[in-house]
């Protein structure tokens, strides 16, 4: 069988659809592949998750909500106490804390755990006067309140450091599996060119017909993506995250949101693209299947 003059043949069209399929398929994995080695590995995104001014609020609240119950339990004044426990302070450790998460996951090195700095936090102490009926155990306080703000910057500091860690270690080849998911996006980008490469080697006797090809798979990408980041919105489980921990819903909430505007800027930019060639081919008036 053979085509016109300048017209690509039928079969050539065929094959060209099926990578038309392809490509939209793999720029999808490629994408949110890129999305999620950045969601894992990049200190940065993490740092300003944890020190995002909900989180730090969200923190705040929660601990100086304790040092109230401390107040009525040891008849104390906790004005102090929540003075020293201050948001740049708590800011200063959940991006400590989110360094260590990030090089945990990079690296599957725990490394020295950041810990709260109780010093100011035991001067304040010391400077209170004892309770009503009785002494105060100040070094209980301190100690209790400690345990308290620790947990809630490191809600699962227990389980991570526990059992958790050392049967990831044996289970898991953190450093393997993080190269791995680094190097995804790098192959998706290489089989995206060769796609891309048929594409445009089956349409090479019609070259303006390849605007219909390159054209749908970018849109259908867009669409893909910018229905992948509608689905996560909805179906991510933030009322069971606040079951376990209000900081931790909030923060990856926080990081959720920064993933997901990234991923529908670039479903936008897609769909722009694919359109554009699409009216630049309707355009030529190109005659195609």
């Amino acid at each position: 069988m053979s085509g016109k003059k300048g017209r690509a043949f039928p079969h050539e069209r065929g094959i060209a659809w099926g990578c038309t399929v392809l490509l939209a398929i793999l720029m999808t994995v490629t994408l949110l592949s890129a999305l999620a080695a950045q969601a894992v590995t990049s200190e940065g995104l993490h740092a300003r998750a944890a020190t995002d001014g909900s989180v730090l609020d969200r923190e705040t609240a929660a601990i100086h909500a304790y040092i109230d119950e401390m107040e009525t339990e040891y008849g104390i004044n906790g004005e102090p106490l929540k003075e020293a426990v201050s948001r740049s302070a708590l800011e200063a450790y959940n991006r400590d804390a989110a360094a260590w998460w990030t090089k945990l996951l990079t690296t599957g090195e725990a490394g020295p755990v950041p810990r709260w700095d109780a010093g100011t936090l035991e001067e304040k102490a010391n400077a209170l006067p004892a309770a009503e009926g009785g002494g105060t155990d100040l070094q209980k306080v301190t100690s209790e309140l400690t345990t308290v703000i620790d947990r809630t910057v490191f809600p699962l500091r227990e389980t991570v450091l526990g059992k958790g860690l050392s049967v990831a270690k044996e289970k898991a080849d953190f450093p393997g599996l993080i190269n791995a998911l680094r190097n995804l996006p790098l192959l998706g980008l290489a089989a995206c060119l060769l796609a891309a490469g048929l594409i445009a080697l089956l349409t090479g006797r019609e070259i303006r017909l390849s605007l219909k090809y390159f054209g749908t798979a970018l849109a259908g990408t867009g669409i893909i993506l910018a229905a992948t980041g509608i689905l996560l919105a909805v179906l991510l489980p933030q009322l069971r995250l606040e079951l376990a921990s209000v900081s931790m819903a909030a923060g990856t909430g926080t990081l959720n949101h920064a993933l997901l505007t990234e991923a529908m800027i670039a479903a936008a930019v897609l769909l722009a693209a694919g359109y554009g060639m699409l009216y630049l081919f309707r355009n030529k008036r190109v005659k195609a299947l």
